[in-house]
């Protein structure tokens, strides 16, 4: 038998099919073919071409410990079962947006899984060759094999020949499709785990859009600029940043799940698909791989977006606090079963709002040659889109400083919810400010003192206060146009009250934190709750000692109150109706741990 050997097919104890395997040419598509696999950056690609006598069938693929000398199916795991055709890219299909920008007819609308900086259609699959990527579980040599399942039944005596690879755990990279000729502005793909993730209506491949300022040398770390697009758009295949020095990303939500996610094909929960694609970008950015020509600042992330962008950016402030620093919304939804017009549209993708289905939410941990998914169950998922809800729900959870915008004759998101929202956020303590006004479903990016669209003045690292009760806010219930938390500002690096003085600086420490907090509209009172702290942390319970430094003339500071205060359940320190004036430095909040 010279340039021949025989694989038998195991199910159980039972042979079920032996397949002769000949160096010399076999018949056309007798089985599938061609079966290539590698590992890329924490994930695995197989290729293989698929039958051509038949139609409609599907290919389930097996991942097998090591390389097995007799081939047992029930030793193999099954990742999936995946339909014919599977190295069409049907949601770049759909939007088209690489065809229209490279006018190529048809450009990635099969995918590139190799990094095509010169735009080469060349670079996408053949037609007739099929797909499937998986994120590795664990370092080790594994192999694979592929079945293909027709009317129903795994036909194993027409299955590839088993491929072998070395797999490690990493974080999964994306693969560069597409390049603007100035070489600032790109497209990647990434795929999220073939083998684990099920939306009903979605694949695992996604596009996204990079840029970068012109001329910019590819070394200075730069900030971060996520953008939030609106209902009915998609991601963006930019020629370079626009409008602020950034590396800006820009994500795809073209199911409109207002960047949550939704149903898994069984439709008996919600997942935050969405919200998981965000979380592992920010991880990419700042990784340093080789198909990146940027360096990222990852200590300064911010978001902006509008409508259904908006209602990203107060997702991501809320939930992913240890990744952005602050986030701009304008006109995003709030309390979502209240969101008249949109209830529907998102009953499509959530399930109805009487069912609140199981909300569940995953995070990925690839640390010591193993990655860990963990799944949680965080009640219903029409709870967890009611914003105000949740900020009450996870007061232990830090925030990122964010701005809210509305206008209160929106007649697409509508208004109506939004000032119990903004009561929630005082009540819950966040870092936030808010206006509104009379204008319709219009973009307006709100900015204060200490942080506006595109400055990036609030660092990740750094403590911010949640300010909340003030006399100089306004009523959302009662004003045609106001504001919370407007007409105050404090001290920081990026809005350095004396930047040639210490004094003003903020301290946070275990066993104090400080800051200067200045009005601008004449004496009032506010809530200080410090939030975001990176030591200054007391146990629930702990008892403080606080103290206002009137600042009004800065080379002579001194006590105009102090008083003594515990800290919350959750540790946080809230001094009620603290004095602050307009002159000067404004005034100083010291708060001390009880020794």
């Amino acid at each position: 038998m010279a340039g021949r050997f025989l694989v038998r097919i195991w199910i159980g104890w039972t042979v079920v099919a032996t397949i002769v395997l000949s160096a010399g040419p076999l018949p056309a598509q007798t089985k599938v073919e061609d079966l290539k696999v590698f590992c890329r950056e924490g994930q695995t690609f197989i290729t293989f071409k698929e039958l051509d006598d038949v139609k409609g069938e599907k290919y389930a693929i097996y991942h097998f410990d090591g390389v097995p000398s007799e081939i047992r199916l029930t030793d193999a795991r099954k990742l999936a079962v995946i339909g014919e055709d599977s190295g069409a890219f049907k949601a770049e299909q759909r939007v088209k947006r690489l065809a229209a920008k490279t006018k190529v007819a048809g450009y990635n609308f099969r995918f590139i899984i190799q990094d095509n900086p010169t735009n080469d259609p060349k670079a996408q699959l053949p037609a007739g060759v099929g797909l499937f990527v998986y994120t590795v579980k664990a370092d080790g040599d594994y192999s694979c094999a592929v079945v293909p399942v027709i009317d129903g039944k795994q036909v194993v005596g027409r299955m590839s020949a088993i491929a072998p690879v070395k797999e490690k755990v990493a974080l999964p990279g994306a693969v560069l499709v597409w390049k603007s000729p100035g070489g600032a502005g790109a497209v990647y793909t990434h795929w999220m785990d073939g083998a684990t993730w099920d939306p009903m209506s979605e694949g695992n491949a996604y596009n996204f859009g990079i840029g970068v300022p012109k001329k910019y040398d590819g070394k200075t770390p730069l900030p971060v600029m996520f953008y939030g697009h609106g209902m009915g758009g998609t991601y963006r295949a930019p020629d370079d940043a626009p409008y602020t020095a950034a590396v800006w990303i820009w994500h795809g939500d073209k199911s409109g799940s207002w960047f949550l996610g939704m149903m898994n094909r069984a439709k008996t929960k919600v997942v935050n698909y969405a919200e998981q694609r965000v979380r592992w970008s920010a991880g990419w950015l700042g990784a340093g791989r080789k198909n990146q020509f940027w360096k990222a600042d990852m200590t300064r992330v911010n978001a902006h977006g509008h409508s259904m962008g908006g209602t990203g950016c107060k997702a991501w402030a809320l939930r992913l606090g240890d990744i952005f620093c602050t986030t701009v919304d304008s006109a995003g939804a709030t309390i979502h079963h209240r969101n008249r017009t949109w209830v529907n549209q998102a009953s499509k993708l959530w399930g109805p709002v009487d069912k609140n289905l199981p909300m569940e939410t995953r995070t990925y941990d690839y640390s010591a040659g193993k990655l860990t998914i963990t799944r949680k169950i965080v009640g219903g998922v029409w709870d967890y889109q009611n914003y105000a809800k949740w900020s009450l729900d996870n007061m232990a959870t830090e925030s990122a400083w964010f701005t809210v915008s509305h206008g209160q004759r929106d007649g697409s998101v509508v208004f109506e919810p939004v000032p119990d929202f903004l009561a929630a956020l005082q009540k819950s303590k966040r870092p936030f400010a808010a206006v509104w006004n009379q204008r319709g479903h219009s973009w307006s990016g709100y900015g204060t003192r200490n942080n506006s669209w595109g400055a990036f003045k609030i660092r990740i690292d750094e403590t911010v206060p949640a300010l909340a009760n003030a006399s100089n806010n306004d009523d959302p219930r009662k004003t045609k146009s106001g504001q919370i938390n407007g007409k105050l500002e404090w001290s920081a690096p990026g809005n350095d009250f004396d930047a040639k003085s210490a004094d003003d600086d903020i301290v946070d420490t275990a066993a104090t934190w400080a800051m200067n907090i200045r009005s601008l509209s004449g004496p009032a009172t506010v809530d200080v709750t410090p939030r975001r702290c990176k030591r200054f942390k007391p146990a629930p319970g702990a008892k403080c000692t606080w103290q206002n430094l009137d600042f009004s003339n800065p080379a002579k500071p001194k006590v105009v109150d102090r008083g003594t205060v515990a800290a919350d359940k959750y540790g946080l320190v809230t001094v009620e109706k603290f004095k602050v004036g307009k002159a000067g430095l404004g005034n100083r909040l010291v708060i001390k741990a009880a020794k």
